[in-house]
């Protein structure tokens, strides 16, 4: 069973999806969703460990500290400007042939 109110949101999307200006407002919004997920997912930033607003303030300013540089982590060992140097390993984390 079709509802008259599901086919006219339909269009109603369709005719705003058309607009150029509005699409790039949609993917800035999916990008900010994306990474407010991705903090709630990672770092638990779904409820606040404190009560004052500047510790749960310096508290998201963390996680996001740790979001950028897990991120920058991960840029630079896809592009390889980021490889470890394993030089003058302890000997409980093998020799330098395994990594």
């Amino acid at each position: 069973m079709i509802i008259k109110a599901e086919v006219a949101g339909a269009a109603r999307h369709h005719r705003y999806m058309s607009d150029e200006t509005y699409r790039k407002e949609c993917a800035v919004r999916a990008g900010a969703e994306a990474t407010v997920s991705g903090l709630t997912r990672a770092h638990g930033r779904k409820k606040s460990q404190h009560r004052k607003q500047g510790r749960t303030r310096l508290q998201l300013i963390f996680a996001a500290l740790a979001c950028n540089v897990k991120r920058f982590i991960r840029h630079g060992k896809q592009y390889a400007y980021l490889v470890p140097k394993m030089v003058g390993l302890p000997l409980f984390l093998g020799t330098e042939a395994e990594y």
